[in-house]
């Protein structure tokens, strides 16, 4: 019984898919800056609308 012809992997797709991984954890890292930002500034304008300098 043969075995299936598998075709190695193709280099130009490897290279693509280790590109497309990269950019997603830098643009995954950058969203959670992003969130911590958002969440410090909230909690500062809550902080001086609370003490009453705003």
């Amino acid at each position: 019984m043969m075995t299936p012809h598998i075709p190695p992997a193709d280099p130009i797709a490897t290279e693509l898919h280790e590109l497309l991984e990269a950019i997603d954890r830098t643009y995954e890292r950058e969203r959670r800056i992003l969130i911590a930002a958002f969440a410090t500034i909230t909690l500062a304008a809550a902080l001086l609308l609370g003490s009453g300098i705003l």
